[in-house]
């Protein structure tokens, strides 16, 4: 009588594998410690726990935002990044909100919008979510930079954390972003589409990071590489790259979009080391 069912019951077993594999990989995320050889800021950041996370892409599963959150807050982030797309839609601003209310960093917060978070709400909702965020204390750059300082054994030690908005809806102005931001001092820039990367170099930045890629979501090596490289992102996918004096980190995120899937490219939250 088995024999019978065998094959379809192969293909079913084979089906639910494929589908379980394809949960884990958007749901267990992995913590990095990412190195960047940059000498200023080492420097200036030495000691420092400095965490990036970027696209949430908050849902419904309040459970796995609250493992993000656990996790985040037992790494004790002197500084914490986010380089955009937080939400879904603008049923899930209140969620995006009530997450970082309970996120602790110690010298602050600092956010970049993403694509989602500028399309797939309406604009008064978008307000909503920006507004919200600053209420709780979370610096939003919106193409705007901040003049940092870090004061170690009596010494004052600056730089620069500079935001552009979203490139990939048009709201980005690298000029305006970088404006204030004085050659002496290194900058770091926030930007969620790594595609920001060739301004960027022209601009001298020392360090951007972003996110958006997903680490390709479904990573096919090779296949995925080149569809992202001709359509969508530019030459980078995820991890950290260098080029003519500016370093990129592009990190994996830790949602997914279109399609709640991930093969091949976990969910991440980095931990810098500038070295």
């Amino acid at each position: 009588m088995l024999t019978k069912y065998k094959y379809p019951i192969i293909i079913i077993l084979f089906l639910i594998n494929i589908l379980g594999f394809w949960y884990i990989n958007l749901r267990v995320y992995t913590i990095d410690k990412i190195e960047i050889p940059h000498a200023r800021l080492a420097e200036t950041l030495k000691d420092l726990t400095i965490v990036h996370i970027s696209d949430m892409h908050i849902r419904r599963d309040g459970i796995y935002s609250h493992r993000i959150q656990k996790s985040i807050n037992s790494l004790e982030p002197d500084i914490l990044f986010v380089t955009g797309d937080l939400i879904k839609g603008p049923e899930k601003i209140d969620e995006a909100l009530e997450f970082f209310s309970h996120v602790k960093s110690r010298f602050g917060i600092f956010y970049v919008p993403g694509n989602y978070d500028h399309t797939y709400a309406d604009l008064n909702k978008v307000l909503d979510l920006f507004d919200g965020l600053q209420r709780l204390g979370v610096h939003v750059l919106f193409n705007r930079s901040l003049r940092c300082t870090v004061i170690r054994d009596g010494q004052t030690r600056s730089f620069y954390i500079s935001g552009i908005d979203d490139l990939v809806t048009f709201h980005d102005d690298i000029d305006d972003a970088l404006s204030g931001c004085t050659e002496d001092l290194p900058a770091i820039l926030l930007s969620h589409s790594p595609k920001i990367f060739k301004k960027a170099v022209a601009h001298d930045v020392d360090v951007v990071l972003s996110g958006h890629t997903h680490g390709g979501q479904i990573y096919i090596p090779y296949i995925t590489q080149r569809l992202t490289r001709k359509y969508f992102i530019g030459s980078y996918l995820k991890g950290y790259h260098y080029t003519q004096g500016t370093h990129i980190f592009i990190n994996r995120g830790l949602g997914a979009s279109l399609v709640p899937v991930r093969l091949f490219a976990l969910p991440q939250i980095a931990v810098l080391e500038f070295t």
